[in-house]
């Protein structure tokens, strides 16, 4: 049985809409009580939460799990681990340890699967230089598999999503698409399959770690970070907008597309997870109205492991590209920060 066939949505497309969500978190009763070590805890949308330890280190943590997003179990946890540690690196910080959550239904899924899909976050975790120190699994009647992850910032280098300013110019630093093109493959759309060079393009850019969050910590001017998930790249731009006070201009041209996503979006398709997403946060942007449905489309497609969200100084922005080249990382510019405006994005041809 196909891993993608025994759950009902994959990787962060499965996401609670971000209308629900925010009717949870702000509900009242849910106030937590104040602790002074806390430096980043659940409000403000961030990537980690952050404390001060007694020593006066700055700890992160983070937790991400999700439905298979492909059916190669070892691609899944290599995938599905990658997005977790990503949480870690869009705050600035290095990754300590991890602890692995796992859920599946013992009558569906062999332990030859089961040890595929643990093969797969061990090379992940390897490529990030940290253990996977322990876990907990529980027999569950879709499969769900993540990681709990610690890690290290110095307090100078800890990253925020909210504190951009005005003239920041706004960075990307992987293509956008994923989530769709993986929803054709599960789908078996016309011309995406395993076989498909759509494919691996996609799961190429999925197993690709953020640690050029990291290198960008260390760079005087970079002002705000944070990963693009579950929301999109319009979700995770607003609230990096919205936070700072700011609103954010970009060019359609400048975003990066996956090329399967592009020929996806063109006949029509979209994600659940995409639609989602635009009902939420579609009153909020301004468009160009020469601009095709379909680009604007995937804007709010959900991304696994997507990119890095980076703003910066535009007189920091040679240093960030010298250090780029270095890590052999991309980085697009795909707009700027600007006084804050009739909407949070403004979106241009």
């Amino acid at each position: 049985m196909r891993l993608t066939e025994l759950t009902k949505g994959g990787g962060c497309g499965c996401k609670i809409s971000p209308a629900h969500l925010n009717e949870l978190l702000n509900d009242p009763s849910n106030c937590d009580k104040s602790f002074e070590w806390l430096l980043v805890g659940r409000q403000g949308n961030e990537d980690s939460a952050a404390f001060r330890t007694p020593s006066g280190q700055i700890m992160l943590t983070s937790l991400d799990f999700f439905p298979p997003i492909v059916d190669d179990p070892m691609l899944w946890g290599r995938i599905a681990s990658c997005n977790a540690i990503s949480d870690i690196y869009a705050m600035g910080g290095q990754p300590l340890l991890a602890t692995a959550i796992l859920g599946f239904p013992v009558e569906n899924v062999d332990n030859n699967a089961v040890r595929q899909i643990l093969d797969g976050a061990r090379l992940a975790c390897e490529e990030a230089e940290i253990p996977i120190a322990g876990g907990h699994s529980i027999n569950l009647s879709e499969p769900i598999f993540g990681l709990s992850v610690i890690g290290l910032v110095e307090e100078r280098k800890l990253l925020r999503n909210n504190t951009s300013k005005p003239s920041d110019l706004i960075l990307l630093t992987k293509p956008i698409g994923i989530g769709l093109v993986v929803s054709a493959i599960r789908e078996q759309a016309t011309g995406f399959d395993h076989t498909s060079p759509h494919y691996s393009d996609t799961v190429g850019i999925a197993t690709q770690l953020n640690r050029f969050g990291a290198v960008a910590a260390e760079i005087d001017g970079v002002s705000s970070m944070t990963d693009v998930t579950g929301f999109g790249l319009i979700g995770h731009l607003h609230e990096m907008a919205q936070g700072a006070g700011t609103t954010a201009h970009i060019g359609i041209s400048q975003v990066p597309l996956l090329s399967g996503a592009m020929l996806l979006a063109e006949r029509g398709y979209q994600t659940g997870g995409a639609k989602r997403n635009r009902s939420h946060y579609s009153g909020d942007v301004s468009a160009s109205l020469s601009i095709p449905d379909w680009k604007l489309r995937l804007l709010y497609d959900p991304q696994t492991n997507g990119g890095l969200l980076i703003t910066i100084r535009r007189d920091a922005l040679p240093t960030l590209m010298a250090s780029a080249e270095l890590q052999a990382q991309s980085v697009f510019v795909i707009g700027e920060m600007r006084e804050r405006g009739s909407h949070h994005i403004m979106i241009s041809s």
